[in-house]
C-alpha cells in the first residue's frame, strides 16, 4: 500500500497538470475568437507606421537656433543643482504634403514653440534628460506637440543637439 501510494499521487498530479493545460488552450481559444476585427487591423496599421522608417535622403534638418538652458534639483546629491543644456532639432520628412507648411510653420513661429517646448522641458526632472526610455517619451511629447502646432505630421523626429548634463 506504501509503495502505492506515491505513484497514484503522481498519476493524479500528471492528469491535472494535463487538464490545466486542456482548459487554459481553451479559454486562449475562446479569448482569441472574441477580438474585434476591427481593433486587430487597427493595431496592425499603428504597429506598421511605427516600424517605417524613413530614409535619410527623404529627410530634412530644421534646427532651433537657440540652446534650452534648464536647472533641475539633483536626484542623487540632495541640496545640488543638475543644468542641462541642449539643443532641438526636428526631421521634416521632405515627401510629406505638409513639409512645405512646416517649414514655414517653424520658422515663423519659431519662439512661440520654442516657450511651448520650453514648458514641457521644465515640467520633467533631470532623470528625462538621463534616462533613455524616459528620453524617448520626452521625445514623442515633443514631437506631438509639434506636429499639433503645425497641424500636420511632416514632422516625423525630435532629437536633442549636444545636450550637456552637468551637476554643481
Amino acid at each position: 500500500m506504501q509503495k502505492i501510494l506515491p505513484i497514484v499521487n503522481v498519476a493524479l498530479a500528471a492528469i491535472a497538470m494535463i487538464v490545466s493545460i486542456i482548459v487554459l488552450l481553451q479559454v486562449t481559444g475562446i479569448k482569441s475568437s472574441l477580438r474585434d476585427p476591427v481593433e486587430e487591423e487597427a493595431a496592425a496599421a499603428a504597429a506598421a507606421e511605427e516600424e517605417a522608417i524613413i530614409p535619410l535622403s527623404q529627410l530634412e534638418e530644421f534646427n532651433m537656433t537657440d540652446s534650452f538652458i534648464l536647472s533641475f534639483d539633483s536626484i542623487e546629491n540632495v541640496g545640488k543643482k543638475v543644468n542641462v543644456v541642449l539643443k532641438i532639432g526636428f526631421a521634416i520628412d521632405t515627401e510629406n504634403k505638409g513639409a512645405e507648411a512646416a517649414r514655414l510653420v517653424l520658422a515663423g513661429q519659431g519662439q512661440i514653440i520654442r516657450d511651448r517646448i520650453q514648458k514641457v522641458l521644465i515640467s520633467k526632472d533631470v532623470s528625462s534628460y538621463q534616462d533613455q526610455v524616459k528620453q524617448d517619451e520626452l521625445y514623442a511629447e515633443i514631437l506631438v506637440l509639434v506636429q499639433t502646432l503645425i497641424g500636420n505630421d511632416a514632422v516625423t523626429e525630435v532629437y536633442f543637439i549636444t545636450p550637456i548634463i552637468s551637476e554643481k
